[in-house]
């Protein structure tokens, strides 16, 4: 401007002198013109330049202490989000930087994702699959892209982009590339000032983007090198710990804390699977921050091809992530799922209430190239898993794989110790006991008292079995009663005639005394009291509340002459063995009950035949009829079950009985005694059988 002036200026000069036509003087006026115009515009043109290589410093050190700042920032960032806003910051001092992000690829899950985003019209930057925004066409272009108005509708017309959350009218993203390969992008926008970014902050950016590249690719080195080095140290501890222990359960909860320690885990489900059956049975299970018993769970078959969300990875033997559960159940039949009360469920349940599932890993557990089982581990948020997740689920897995299987077997082999030892201790207890009964029988033999017989056999019996109530009752298959004929409880005898006679119902019924006669085997009642209130028992025995009794029927011949009834305090106190053995014992005390009746009915006849000797010889010997009468009725009451006698005749005239001789009353009425035929028992049994002819 001020050399335009200064042309005007001379010009008007020129034109003066020629109107007032004057002599201009051509060395005069080029010394003027130098003076006046060359000099100061050479000045003005110096001083500019001046100005310029200033501003160029001063920009050139501005950027030199930026790239300084982002590689310090680098070293002393504490984690990726300061050393991030650090970026930023630095970034806001050579342009306007109010909405910035930086985003990068993550090949490996095919994402991308947002680590650092400060923007007033996009809060949140969810990682996403690579779509067609602006930032996927710079990363795609591997080029710094301005782009205004019309750049972005030239891009959108041809089908280049897509909108992408909120249009701004001015959006500089620059490429961040390291050796070559596009790791990410550095993006600022301005949705106010269309004017806000030019081809100079277009250079800044990319002056920076290098260094900014280099310094977040050493960042994502570090923090991979840090990871495996965590990875390692979590599969060593997870090795010591878990080789630690052969319990299953505190095994599955050692996984537990390790793979929450390391990845999202609100819920953990392990499953064991059977080749030969194809069934899922749940082994252990963990939600809410508390174990769930899983000994309910029913075992669920494998689904068929295509179907389900477990039963694919265990037909394949692969690993599964599924970030999107709700999208996953859409897509697939499942018959079964886990309500947030650790229940199954079957499928068609409404799925809100069901599970708040959002992702989820599965993963086989392998054994020899053989799937034994799986394991689910599942995340309330949506993408909650990556490929490194699985990876280090996969190592888990295979190392619960195999101490699952050692505590297995383990399991088995103290299993097998017990069962032995068990079978030994069978062995002995049966040797023993047949030894015992054995020399019951040889005491039951030596004696024929029916008292003794009883006592000999509640002795050893007791040594035998847990029986604070002991009792022997006899059954009387005509009148149909079971009457009591030994009773101890707890070493107390009580009196057997004070207990009434049970009845014997040979219906079906809930009496453990009718069903043992009827079907001629012990039976075990486990719930006495109730059994009792039924009417199936005496309400007798021990101050103690008798929990258990078993009823095994005395046979001999095949034919029930009583039961031996036992009963306990305890629950579950009598097993079938024990009936088994106790009905070999109960006929031998049967046989010894039939020998002391054979050895009472021998000496009854005997007695009786003696009898009739000795009233024989009464008769033969004595002419006496009164004392006939009276010898015969002294022999009659010389049996067991008399004791009274007397003598009627009987006159066929006037059909009288009239008393002649007695032997054992105390009252003198009873001599006058006339009956007719048909009166009393007397009369009764004179009138049943005729007189002879």
């Amino acid at each position: 401007m001020l050399a335009i002036g200064i042309v005007v200026a001379l010009m008007q000069i020129i034109q003066h002198f020629q109107y007032n036509n004057l002599q201009v003087n051509l060395f005069l006026f080029a010394e003027v013109i130098f003076y006046v115009v060359v000099l100061p515009l050479m000045g003005s043109v110096l001083l500019n330049l001046l100005i310029r290589s200033e501003r160029e410093r001063s920009q050139a050190e501005k950027l030199q202490d930026a790239i300084y700042r982002i590689a310090q920032a680098a070293d002393q960032a504490e984690s990726p989000d300061s050393f991030f806003s650090s970026i930023h910051a630095v970034i806001q001092e050579v342009m306007v930087a109010d909405n910035f992000y930086i985003a990068l690829i993550d090949e490996k899950n095919d994402l991308l994702s947002f680590p650092y985003s400060v923007d007033e019209g996009n809060p949140q930057f969810p990682p996403k699959k690579p779509g067609k925004g602006l930032t996927e066409y710079v990363l795609r272009a591997g080029k710094s892209v301005l782009c205004d108005e019309a750049l972005y509708e030239g891009l959108r017309q041809r089908g280049d982009i897509e909108l992408v959350g909120v249009h701004s009218p001015i959006w500089l993203g620059v490429p961040l590339i390291v050796e070559g390969k596009v790791i990410g992008a550095m993006v600022v926008q301005d949705y106010k000032n269309a004017r806000a970014y030019g081809e100079r902050e277009q250079s800044i950016l990319e002056f920076v983007s290098s260094q900014v590249a280099m310094a977040i690719h050493r960042k994502q080195q570090e923090a991979e090198i840090i990871k495996n080095i965590q990875d390692i140290n979590l599969l060593y501890e997870a090795g010591k710990q878990l080789s630690q222990s052969l319990d299953l359960q505190h095994i599955y909860l050692t996984f537990y804390k390790l793979i929450s320690s390391t990845m999202k885990c609100d819920t953990l489900y392990i499953a064991g699977f059977d080749s030969q059956s194809e069934l899922i049975s749940a082994k252990f299970a963990f939600m809410e921050g508390k174990s769930v018993d899983v000994s309910a769970f029913p075992a669920i078959p494998l689904e068929p091809e295509g179907h389900g969300i477990q039963s694919p990875v265990i037909r394949s033997g692969k690993s599964s992530i599924i970030n999107n559960y709700a999208d996953a159940l859409k897509q697939t039949k499942t018959n079964y799922l886990i309500n947030e009360e650790g229940e199954i469920v079957e499928e068609g349940a409404d799925q809100e209430d069901v599970s708040v599932t959002q992702s989820l890993l599965i993963v086989p557990i392998l054994l020899n190239n053989q799937v034994t089982g799986v394991v689910q581990v599942q995340s309330c948020e949506k993408d909650a898993y990556s490929v490194e997740n699985l990876k280090i689920a996969e190592a888990l897995v295979s190392q619960i794989a195999v101490a699952a299987n050692n505590a297995q077997l383990y399991q088995q082999s103290l299993n097998e110790i017990e069962a032995r030892i068990q079978a030994e201790s069978s062995l002995r207890n049966h040797a023993q006991r047949q030894e015992k009964m054995a020399f019951l029988g040889r005491e039951l033999a030596a004696t024929l008292d029916l008292e003794t017989i009883y006592r000999t056999a509640e002795r050893h019996v007791k040594a035998m079995i847990d029986c604070p109530n002991f009792c022997i009752t006899l059954f009387d298959p005509q009148r149909m009663i079971l009457t009591a004929a030994y009773f101890m409880t707890n070493g107390v005898m009580v009196d057997p005639s004070t207990l009434p006679p049970l009845k014997y119902n040979p219906q079906p019924t809930s009496s453990g005394h009718s069903k043992a006669i009827a079907d001629k085997a012990a039976m075990i009642v486990h719930d006495l009291v109730a059994n009792r209130k039924a009417g199936g028992g005496m309400p007798v025995g021990s101050e103690q509340e008798l929990e258990t009794a078993i009823y095994v029927p005395i046979l001999v011949a095949d034919e029930v002459i009583g039961l031996l009834d036992l009963q306990s305090c305890h629950k579950g106190a009598y097993s079938e063995e024990d009936g088994e053995w106790l009905g070999v014992v109960a006929n031998q005390i049967g046989l010894a009950i039939q020998n002391a009746r054979q050895l009472a009915q021998t000496r009854q006849r005997v007695a009786e035949l003696l009898v009739m000797h000795n009233i024989d010889q009464a008769i033969t010997s004595n002419d006496d009829p009164i004392k006939t009468y009276q010898m015969v009725l002294e022999q009659v009451a010389t049996q067991p079950y008399v004791d009274g006698a007397d003598i009627l005749f009987f006159d066929p005239q006037e059909n009288l009985l009239t008393f002649i001789a007695g032997y054992g009353f105390s009252s003198p009425v009873v001599a006058t005694t006339r009956l007719h035929l048909g009166e009393g028992l007397a009369g009764k049994a004179a009138l049943d059988k005729p007189s002879p002819k």
